[in-house]
């Protein structure tokens, strides 16, 4: 699966008595297994409730107001209201004077996307939609294509 360099030491050996010291979900007892279930459900939630204090962390940030200077008052140039003169809406000023100064594709995409404007790609074959596609093996004789045969 990987591409691991052999060790200096040579390959590495188990030791056949860790393998005998696994037991397996399915051979233990059900109150085993539903204890076991339970401490991975707490870690999953644990896990899934910091992941919700980062994102809340960050909205509060992308939405917590401007302090006074050149930047918020750009915006208020731009006719951004001063509540509005927010963190994000700054980034979203920084964002396109890269696009306005170097051209930068990226930080287009960005703003765009932000906007709501992303493309979607959508394929359809005579008004109905594509899902799947079949591919057909055509025979090719090259002597006919060249048109040399063979004598």
């Amino acid at each position: 699966m990987t591409n691991k360099k052999p060790s200096k030491r040579g390959p590495r050996k188990q030791n056949p008595k860790s393998k005998a010291n696994l037991v397996s979900l399915a051979k233990r007892p059900p109150k085993e297994r539903k204890k076991i279930a339970s401490k991975g459900g707490r870690i999953s939630a644990k896990k899934y409730k910091d992941e919700l204090k980062l994102q809340r962390i960050a909205q509060m940030l992308l939405q917590s107001k401007l302090p006074e200077g050149e930047l918020k008052n750009r915006l208020i140039d731009a006719g951004i209201s001063a509540e509005n003169a927010t963190h994000g809406a700054g980034m979203l000023m920084k964002l396109t004077d890269k696009v306005l100064e170097n051209g930068d594709v990226r930080a287009f995409e960005a703003i765009r996307d932000t906007a709501g404007e992303k493309p979607t790609v959508d394929i359809t074959s005579g008004g109905e939609p594509i899902t799947g596609i079949d591919i057909a093996f055509v025979k090719f004789d090259a002597e006919k294509k060249d048109g040399r045969s063979e004598s």
